[in-house]
């Protein structure tokens, strides 16, 4: 996803790339086979694919809605082949009439429509108007000043995506597009963070066939290590892999069911079988005769991993 950088990265990365525009015009440089300083590749690799955000409800800076119509159509018009909606969606009509708009500037409509984040906390819905600088439908609004609990909110966050979900996929937009992840990803129905699948896994298509048929056939190996360049999706598919083998229902599918006991363990990162390793230090105050190892910054890992690890 190329987007522009914050104002103090680029200050101190590369002051010239304040717009999206800049940053593809290097990205195209770089497919063709030049380096950011212009130095010609002696082996250039594969080329980037790349996708760029538009704002139904307008970007907070553009100064209309036409203008920042006009943006997006500059950066399909350098290369893009992705348009990635705002994750801020709570009025299906703004990407409505932001298509319609569009269309005959040439825009392209839905190729990728992941905007929707069913909150599920009270005040993370009112967080939204101050961040994003945009407006909740009235009446949403009038509901979420009734939520009490969390509880309430998460069903109210998933009754409304579940509702816009029905609106986009009866214009056209593109079913398994429709969810994206802010705090977690979820299941419409019941609320849930779902564990980690092969569909979260970007590519590697062949590996996850190959997979899938060594513990159909029982021919998976004691140990496996997967390798890869970074951003290759190493620990997506190993925690796919880990989902899949862990579940216990997965010889019914090639998939975890996301519903069993082990499936539960897995959300929270708290299987007993699932284990993680990784460089650690010894805090102050430990005793030097305890061995240090990964499972003592476990919860803190688990934190993180919740936060940063999309699912």
């Amino acid at each position: 996803m190329a987007t522009r950088r914050e104002t103090n990265e680029c200050s101190r990365l590369r002051p010239t790339d304040t717009h999206t525009t800049d940053l593809i015009e290097q990205v195209n440089r770089f497919n063709a086979g030049f380096f950011a300083d212009g130095t010609a590749m002696k082996h250039p690799g594969e080329s980037f694919e790349y996708g760029v955000a538009c704002y139904p409800e307008k970007h907070e800076e553009a100064p209309n809605l036409d203008m920042d119509i006009d943006y997006l159509l500059q950066k399909q018009q350098l290369g893009s082949e992705i348009r990635r909606y705002t994750a801020v969606l709570r009025q299906p009509e703004n990407t409505f009439d932001f298509v319609e708009k569009g269309t005959p500037k040439g825009v392209l409509p839905y190729p990728s429509c992941r905007a929707l984040s069913p909150f599920c906390q009270v005040g993370t819905a009112n967080g939204y108007t101050r961040t994003f600088h945009c407006d909740l439908p009235t009446a949403l609004a009038s509901e979420i000043v009734k939520c009490k609990t969390d509880d309430d909110a998460k069903a109210l966050g998933v009754e409304w995506a579940t509702q816009q979900c029905r609106e986009l996929y009866a214009k056209g937009v593109p079913w398994h597009s429709l969810l994206h992840r802010f705090g977690g990803r979820f299941n419409l129905r019941s609320g849930q963070k779902i564990v980690m699948n092969w569909n979260d896994v970007i590519g590697q298509d062949d590996v996850k066939r190959r997979l899938v048929s060594m513990v159909h056939n029982n021919r998976l190996p004691h140990a496996m290590m997967l390798c890869g360049p970074c951003g290759s999706g190493k620990l997506a598919l190993g925690l796919a892999l880990a989902s899949y083998l862990l579940c216990e229902r997965h010889a019914e599918g090639d998939a975890p069911c996301g519903e069993c006991g082990a499936c539960a363990m897995m959300r929270r990162f708290e299987h007993p079988d699932l284990h993680f390793s990784y460089p650690v230090i010894r805090p102050a105050g430990t005793s030097s005769e305890h061995k240090m190892n990964s499972d003592d910054f476990a919860p803190q890992w688990r934190d993180v991993a919740n936060t940063l690890i999309p699912r």
